[in-house]
């Protein structure tokens, strides 16, 4: 909204009862260099440690960390195979909350796996929000042509590094 009316925004904060932590999660403006257009674009961030996440929808479920997550997806580290374009319930667990949602596995390497949430209620998304504002720290934007599924990727999977 404040991209829109930055003076209505200003004046609607104070009044409206919201957290301005909450806001600080900002969508990134649209990349006229990307090949896709997606709804919405939020920047990933990386978790000051990896969130535990469980399956909760497969024949055999399987426990995975994500070290780097957004609004929009993230990245999973799983030992089990999860293959591009499976649908996946993931439900991520901290000392105080449960987070649920729907996600469809985007990308897989032998190290990790990116997803992208694709169902989400809005009282989950509130919840992931509060998690990604306490455990986050913003990773550096890139474009894509930085991006390129040549290229390897070295992923945190917890520890003092």
């Amino acid at each position: 909204m404040e991209k829109i009316d930055a003076d209505w925004m200003r004046s609607f904060v104070p009044r409206s009862g919201l957290n301005l932590a909450d806001f600080s999660i900002e969508l990134l403006d649209r990349d006229p260099n990307s090949s896709t257009i997606r709804q919405r674009r939020y920047p990933r961030l990386r978790l000051e440690h990896p969130v535990n996440a469980t399956t909760t929808n497969l024949k055999e479920n399987y426990h995975v960390d994500i070290p780097e997550m957004g609004l929009g997806g993230g990245v999973a580290v799983c030992e089990q195979s999860l293959h591009p374009g499976s649908v996946v319930e993931l439900r991520l667990t901290t000392d105080q909350k449960t987070v649920k949602a729907q996600t469809i596995v985007r990308d897989a390497n032998t190290q990790a796996r990116a997803f992208e949430v694709v169902e989400m209620d809005l009282d989950e998304r509130a919840k992931l929000r509060r998690l990604l504002v306490q455990l986050g720290s913003a990773l550096k934007q890139t474009t894509p042509q930085e991006r390129s599924r040549r290229g390897t990727r070295t992923i945190p999977t917890g520890g003092n590094s």
